[in-house]
C-alpha cells in the first residue's frame, strides 16, 4: 500500500473510532442522566418521608409534653395533699385545752398586776415631784 492509501485507511479508522467515541459518550451521558434522575427521585421520596417523619415527631413531642405535664400535675397534687395533711393539727384533749386556758388567764393576771404596780409607782413619783416643787411667783400672789 502506498502512503496515501495508508493515510486514507487510518483516516477511515479514525472516523470509525470517532463515531464509536461519540456513541460511547452519548451512551454514558444517557446512563448518567438516568442515574441522576433516579437519585433525584430518591431524594424527593426521602424529603417526603422526612416531612412526614417531622410531622410525626412533632405529634410525638406534643404527646410526650402532655404526658409529662399530667405526671407533674399528679405529683404536685399528691405533694399538696401531703402538705395539707401535715398542717392539720390533731385534736387536743379537753384537759389540755383547759390547762392552756388556765395558763392564759394566769399570764393575763400577772401582766395586769405588773401594769397596776407600775402605774401606781409613776403616780406616786408625780405626786412627790409636785409637792417638792416650790410655787412660782405668779401662784404666790
Amino acid at each position: 500500500l502506498s502512503e496515501a492509501e495508508q493515510v486514507a485507511a487510518e483516516m477511515a479508522a479514525n472516523d470509525a473510532f470517532s463515531n464509536l467515541d461519540k456513541a460511547a459518550v452519548k451512551i454514558q451521558a444517557m446512563a448518567r442522566g438516568n442515574k441522576d434522575r433516579k437519585q433525584n427521585k430518591k431524594r424527593e421520596d426521602q424529603k417526603q418521608v422526612t416531612v412526614q417523619e417531622a410531622k410525626d415527631a412533632k405529634d410525638l413531642d406534643q404527646a410526650a409534653v402532655k404526658i409529662q405535664s399530667m405526671a407533674r400535675g399528679k405529683k404536685e397534687r399528691k405533694q399538696h395533699k401531703d402538705r395539707e395533711a401535715k398542717k392539720q393539727v390533731p385534736p387536743v384533749s379537753t384537759q389540755e385545752t383547759k390547762d392552756a386556758k388556765d395558763l392564759d388567764r394566769a399570764a393575763v393576771k400577772i401582766q395586769s398586776l405588773a401594769r397596776g404596780k407600775k402605774t401606781r409607782k409613776q403616780y406616786t413619783e408625780r405626786q412627790a415631784k409636785q409637792t417638792a416643787t416650790p410655787l412660782s411667783e405668779a401662784e404666790q400672789v
